[in-house]
């Protein structure tokens, strides 16, 4: 679970990290009591970041539960949302976290072009709100939705310098050939605790980078090719789009259920138990929640830089931008790692 008062400190030695997690509990726990509409609510507002993801993963986990099936136009449309907000979430990380790396100035007017986009991406489909159970009543604008991804293309155009020139600086990083255990079906394992489970959910896993890399331009690469992914994954669903009404619900929502949704990250999950519309349980998990983990990939990857490294600040500096943190995380250095 990722939150925006989360944060992280990695305590750095010769050769050791230690992971100091601060801020807000589980606080999903939150939702436990309440009813589901007030928990898919309640999904945007305390995941602030990738809302739109979170709450279509808590959508996804109530109509697991409950057998709803969404037909292929409001799955579609419901892609594109998710979808949309995935690729703003790497033109913030290319605009704004990235060009410290090179030195660079940051480009927030394109962070500003890209969540208009993905705005007028989810109106050109939708009558109104879209985060319904089942479904939402669909109104399709082409024009309109062909405009917003010719937009997100050239935000996309305009920050490839600057991807292209981190991923030739990040050659000089070495960060050693550990390999990671990839998240891929325990994401559906509810009670999996990613505090204690010491999987990796990164874009150089999702593009088959699994062995681990000499050099962190591997990651960063991965990078690239994710959020190109995410674009033509955009464009897809949007060829699958067609006016469908929303999907029939029982009179009362009950069981347990998993849904899970892609972001710039990885993919986020959502647990839910229901009795009678109400939350029994509320369990999530975030990209940064599995790579920060105590005994995680991330402070793995940073004793293998520290043992490698020639200048650690700089390196380690590297090592948390290619994990993409989605909370704040500093470093804290020892006497030892002043260079």
């Amino acid at each position: 679970m990722t939150a925006a008062a989360r944060q992280y400190e990695l305590r750095l030695a010769p050769r050791a990290c230690q992971v100091i997690r601060s801020g807000p509990g589980d606080i999903a726990q939150l939702g436990v009591g309440r009813s589901i509409s007030e928990v898919i609510r309640l999904a945007g507002l305390l995941f602030p970041i990738c809302p739109r993801a979170h709450m279509a993963a808590a959508l996804a986990a109530i109509e697991h539960a409950n057998q709803i099936q969404l037909g292929e136009g409001q799955k579609a449309a419901r892609d594109c949302v998710v979808l949309a907000e995935a690729v703003v979430s790497a033109i913030w990380r290319t605009a704004l976290s990235w060009p410290s790396l090179i030195k660079e100035d940051a480009i927030p007017g394109a962070v500003k072009r890209a969540r208009k986009a993905s705005d007028d991406i989810a109106a050109a489909l939708y009558q109104y709100d879209w985060s319904h159970i089942g479904g939402a009543p669909m109104a399709i604008h082409s024009i309109a939705l062909q405009d917003a991804f010719a937009a997100l293309r050239r935000v996309l155009m305009e920050l490839q310098p600057i991807s292209e020139s981190v991923i030739a600086e990040s050659c000089r990083v070495p960060c050693g050939s550990l390999a990671s255990q990839p998240l891929a079906d325990a994401l559906f394992k509810m009670d999996l605790d990613p505090l204690t489970a010491c999987f990796e959910e990164t874009p150089r896993l999702l593009h088959g980078l699994g062995d681990g890399a000499e050099t962190l331009m591997e990651w960063f690469s991965a990078h690239a090719r994710h959020v190109d992914g995410l674009m033509d994954a955009l464009e897809g669903a949007a060829q699958r789009l067609e006016v469908e009404n929303p999907a029939s619900l029982p009179d009362q929502l009950n069981g347990s259920g998993i849904g899970v949704s892609m972001t710039a990250r990885g993919r986020l999950r959502h647990g839910i138990t229901l009795e009678n519309g109400i939350v029994q349980r509320w369990t999530n998990a975030a990209p940064t929640d599995w790579n920060i983990a105590p005994k995680g990939p991330l402070p793995l990857f940073a004793e293998q830089v520290l043992a490698l490294s020639d200048i650690p600040k700089r390196d380690m500096t590297w090592l948390v931008a290619a994990f993409d943190p989605c909370a704040p995380c500093t470093l804290t250095w020892g006497a030892a790692n002043d260079a």
